[in-house]
């Protein structure tokens, strides 16, 4: 298969999702070729082709989207842009690989859905949880039997609130789509979702509670309306009861925590010092034992070369390599623009629950 000369919008020299994730992931997959790079300036961009080993750099997405070495972009920059550059980059006909928020809201997503339809280009959004070895381990102990029919499940994730420093004032409005139930909660409960089912009715509380913010360089107070506490009660399609609680807390922080409770076993991930994609310990009572042991994660599970980082690059390369996977046989990468669209949808619904009081169906 010739390599998939790729450009990534976002793929900052210094900082960022991209320098940390995407470059990471991509250096070390024979399936693609890091041909070109686009940053806000020209310098940070030939800083970035410098670094990166790019051929070309852009201070211009357009420019990018239209380069004729390029077959597939990647866009990772902030959610209010995702719209207008992956229509450019469909619209000139390449592949498109964009970072979740997929976009700023339904209407954007569903015209990205819709584009992305009429020119059968392929395209995935971001939600790289479901590639985790761990949960594509935990996935077949849930479709083998090993824990019988699933009861109940328990997830939560408590972390500092990262968005409180200086130069982040933005963030602190809801329209940026830079908070916990934009981000934090979809990316959370993607894991679930895949090892166990989806949400099939539920309800929900959606709160802002750390408002205002008083950051360092900004002449007053920030009237913060991001979401920041979400909780989630429901049962799953295969019948299991679950509870979900994502927040930013104020102090203390005790990470991520899924706890799946089946009839014949229990398996408890954990990851004290952030979300999914730092999980570092697995353990389980299996078949019907009552003493919990530690789990290894099988190396077949593993898809991608040993020298990519055990970060979140790990998983975002596993990503890649369904994406590769669906140019080459012609078939649609998952998950795609319409499964973002759709995870959209769960979100609205969990405000509207939040704010009329009720359960809803999904």
């Amino acid at each position: 298969m010739e390599r998939i000369r790729l450009g990534i919008v976002g793929a900052s020299p210094e900082r960022g999702w991209g320098k940390n994730t995407h470059i990471p992931a991509i250096e070390h997959l024979p399936e693609y070729e890091l041909t070109a790079v686009c940053t806000s300036r020209q310098e940070s961009a030939d800083a970035a082709a410098s670094a990166y080993g790019a051929r070309y750099a852009f201070a211009d997405y357009r420019d990018l989207v239209q380069c004729p070495d390029v077959d597939a972009v990647t866009i990772a920059v902030r959610v209010p842009w995702h719209r207008e550059m992956a229509l450019a980059a469909l619209a000139a006909g390449k592949h498109v690989y964009c970072e979740w928020p997929i976009a700023q809201n339904r209407e954007d997503a569903a015209e990205m859905v819709q584009a992305a339809d009429a020119t059968g280009l392929k395209n995935m959004v971001g939600l790289q949880g479901r590639f985790a070895p761990w949960v594509r381990y935990v996935k077949e102990l849930v479709d083998d039997g090993t824990l019988g029919p699933i009861y109940s499940v328990n997830a939560r994730l408590g972390i500092g609130h990262g968005y409180q420093r200086p130069g982040m004032a933005w963030a602190a409005k809801k329209e940026a789509g830079n908070h916990m139930l934009a981000i934090f909660v979809p990316h959370q409960l993607e894991v679930v979702f895949h090892a166990v089912g989806r949400l099939a009715e539920g309800s929900a509380q959606v709160r802002t509670q750390f408002t205002p913010w008083v950051l360092e360089g900004e002449p007053g107070p920030i009237d913060a309306d991001a979401p920041d506490n979400v909780a989630v009660h429901g049962t799953l399609e295969g019948g299991a009861v679950l509870a979900f609680h994502a927040a930013f807390v104020p102090a203390a922080a005790t990470g991520w925590r899924l706890e799946i409770y089946g009839e014949k076993g229990t398996v408890i991930a954990t990851a004290r010092n952030g979300g999914h994609s730092n999980v570092n310990h697995l353990e389980g009572a299996l078949n019907g034992k009552t003493e919990f042991e530690e789990l290894e994660v099988p190396e077949r599970f593993n898809l991608v070369p040993a020298d990519v980082p055990s970060s979140a690059a790990l998983n975002v390369a596993h990503a890649y390599r369904e994406f590769a996977q669906a140019i080459a046989e012609e078939r649609p990468a998952a998950p795609d623009f319409a499964y973002g669209r759709r995870t959209l949808d769960m979100l609205a619904a969990f405000e509207q629950s939040s704010e009329e009081g009720r359960r809803l169906t999904l």
